[in-house]
């Protein structure tokens, strides 16, 4: 049987643990989850749901009468845009750290190039601002490179895995 005096304790201690209570305290916690939105599966984002189908039905061949050979061509579809979503995030990581080590982040953190938000909606990686090592000096390059190594590396776990997953669909497929 729990004492009143420890009844009293818990509801005390459970007032003054609810969380934040000023609105940039609770905006903050409110994004505690979300660091990239890799985790959510490409199927459920609506930008892609036509690029899906579009690359399902290449995978399949065009055919659209087998309900099962569709299904695991949706299945290398949807790895294949993850797989892509992935390699823009790694994309836009490097640029970051390239222009954090020039000085050209802005001072907010984000990258600006003409291509990287239409890209950045599209899962596409681009083109027009590749990071070049010649023209920065080397330590301050290594350092921003060695200081998004491990989310670097975290990104090339969901990779592989969609990359696994879109393997094992297209052999289910060529069955």
């Amino acid at each position: 049987m729990t004492s009143e005096a420890k009844i009293t304790a818990n509801r005390r201690n459970a007032r003054r643990s609810t969380g934040p209570k000023s609105s940039s305290g609770k905006a903050r916690s409110s994004r505690n989850a979300f660091s990239h939105g890799l985790a959510v599966p490409v199927s459920a984002l609506y930008n892609f749901s036509q690029e899906i189908e579009a690359l399902a039905l290449a995978f399949a061949g065009g055919d659209r009468s087998d309900a099962n050979r569709l299904e695991w061509a949706r299945v290398a579809a949807e790895a294949d845009c993850d797989v892509r979503r992935v390699r823009s995030a790694k994309q836009r990581l490097l640029e970051q750290a390239c222009n954090e080590a020039t000085g050209r982040n802005h001072g907010d953190g984000k990258v600006r190039s003409s291509s990287h938000a239409a890209t950045a909606e599209q899962g596409l990686v681009p083109s027009d601002t590749q990071c070049n090592p010649a023209t920065y000096p080397g330590s301050t390059l290594a350092t921003a490179l060695a200081e998004v190594a491990s989310d670097l590396m975290r990104l090339d776990r969901y990779e592989r895995r969609a990359l696994s997953r879109r393997r094992a669909a297209l052999r289910k497929l060529d069955v």
